[in-house]
Order: C-alpha cells, then sequence, then structure tokens
C-alpha cells in the first residue's frame, strides 16, 4: 500500500529528494544571497519573502484604517495603500519562487506604486495623465532590460522625496521639533540604510546558510518599503490638516495611533468636550 511506497522511496532515495525538491521548480530569476530554497522546498529566500509579507500585512491594515478614517471625496490615499499592498504582494512571490518573469513584474510594480504616490501628491487630477504615459514607458523598460528598475529607481525616490518635503512645508509641518520632522528624518536613515545594504549584498553576496541572520537584501527591502510607507502616511497626515474644520463642524476627534510602529489614523464618533 502507501506505507510501502513511501518506504521504497526512503530507501532509494527519492524521498528525500521529492521532500527537498524546490516546490517552484528550478529557480530563473536573480538570488539575492540567501542560495535557493535553503531552509525551506517551498519558498526560495525566505527572509526577502517574509519582509514582502509583513508589508502585505501594513498595507492591508492602514487600507482598512483609512478606508474607515476617510473625509470627504478624497481617496487618493486608499489608491497609495492599495498600490502598496499589491507591490509588496508581488515582490513575495518574486522571493518565493524565483520566477524570472516574477521579478520583472515585481520590480514594474514597485516602480509603479513610487510613481503613483509621487503624482497624487498633487491634486490636479490632470497631471494623472502623465503618471499613465511614464508608467507605461517606464514598465515596457524594466521588464525588457533587467538594469533599468535600478537606474529609474534613483530619479523616482528623488523625486518622491522633494514632493513630500514640498508638501510638508506647504502645510508648516516641519518645525523643529514635530513629530512630521521626525518621521522626515527617520525615512532619510531608512533610505540611506537601504542604500548601504544594496551595497553589501553587492559586494560581499555569500548564501546566507544561517536561518536566523536575515541577508542584506531582505534588510535593504525592509527599509526601502518601510520609508516608502511612511512617506503615504507623512503625506494623508499633512492633507488631513486641512481638513480640520470638518472634525470641529461634526464633533469628531481625529488623532494618529500606532500599531507597533505601523501609524494609523483613528476617528471618534464624538469630539470630546
Amino acid at each position: 500500500g502507501f506505507k510501502l511506497i513511501l518506504l521504497r522511496m526512503s530507501l532509494s532515495g527519492s524521498l528525500d529528494k521529492f521532500l527537498h525538491s524546490p516546490f517552484w521548480g528550478s529557480p530563473t530569476g536573480d538570488e539575492h544571497c540567501e542560495g535557493a530554497y535553503e531552509h525551506t522546498p517551498y519558498i526560495a529566500e525566505l527572509w526577502s519573502a517574509a519582509t514582502s509579507l509583513l508589508f502585505v500585512f501594513c498595507g492591508l491594515f492602514s487600507l482598512f484604517k483609512s478606508y474607515k478614517a476617510q473625509v470627504g471625496p478624497d481617496s487618493r490615499w486608499l489608491f497609495m495603500y492599495s498600490g502598496f499592498t499589491v507591490s509588496a504582494f508581488f515582490s513575495f512571490l518574486s522571493h518565493a519562487t524565483l520566477n524570472y518573469s516574477m521579478e520583472r513584474i515585481d520590480e514594474a510594480m514597485y516602480n509603479a506604486t513610487l510613481l503613483l504616490v509621487f503624482y497624487l501628491t498633487w491634486e490636479d487630477e490632470s497631471v494623472l495623465m502623465f503618471y499613465q504615459i511614464q508608467t507605461l514607458l517606464s514598465t515596457v523598460l524594466i521588464l525588457q532590460y533587467p538594469s533599468a528598475f535600478h537606474i529609474l529607481l534613483v530619479p523616482n525616490a528623488l523625486g518622491l522625496a522633494y514632493r513630500l518635503v514640498k508638501v510638508l512645508r506647504e502645510h508648516s509641518l516641519l518645525q523643529p521639533g514635530s513629530s512630521a520632522l521626525a518621521v522626515s528624518v527617520f525615512c532619510a536613515l531608512l533610505t540611506a540604510l537601504s542604500a548601504v545594504f544594496w551595497t553589501l549584498e553587492r559586494s560581499h553576496c555569500e548564501p546566507m546558510k544561517q536561518l536566523f541572520i536575515p541577508s542584506p537584501h531582505s534588510m535593504s527591502q525592509l527599509c526601502g518599503f518601510w520609508t516608502v510607507y511612511l512617506s503615504i502616511f507623512l503625506l494623508q497626515y499633512s492633507y488631513s490638516k486641512r481638513r480640520y474644520d470638518y472634525f470641529i463642524r461634526n464633533r469628531k476627534e481625529h488623532d494618529v495611533k500606532w500599531f507597533g510602529l505601523i501609524p494609523f489614523f483613528q476617528i471618534s464618533t464624538e469630539k470630546k468636550q
């Protein structure tokens, strides 16, 4: 019966090969210093996949909270958090499978998310025409040329940082000692750390045999995703200041809460007297 088949497979060594063979097939994409299927046959790069999955949760959590805290017709934050969540999910699939096509889609989605956040910082909907054109052209380049993603990443990240600082200054939020200034400095630090870990990955790329030691790529990815997430939150926080009269008029309390390291908005039904 079935036990006899397993016994024969075990004696012949085929059972061990079956249990440790890659679930998603042989890797066709770039490896990121973790060793493909080093710890489990179901996930090619465990640490990088885990960090991506973490931000899938963060994106869904903030999307839900932003939906509950939505004020008026401004739904930009729902699109930003949705794009962020989808990008993190494709990153998870890319690192779980190490498939070449999935890796290109992952990079295209991350690029599109940065551009989405960048263009949605304007309240004029006409600029979205340029978003569609730039996203289409950059996606074609990324899918065609693997190195295009890293080339486009630098100007896109700098452009988003410029718009973020400009919006915060317009709302007078970068005052000394303000929480917005502290988070902005933290974002800059995370960006620098992401670049450092990326450089370490390129210069000292050795498969990580220890399960509890994260790879440089996973740490670079962690810092990068966290920077984008906090950038979205800072934009949401700055534009919410314009709607303070809404909360006064409707007797609602609008406050920033924290779920661990995840900031979100909380609106109570009655404003405290």
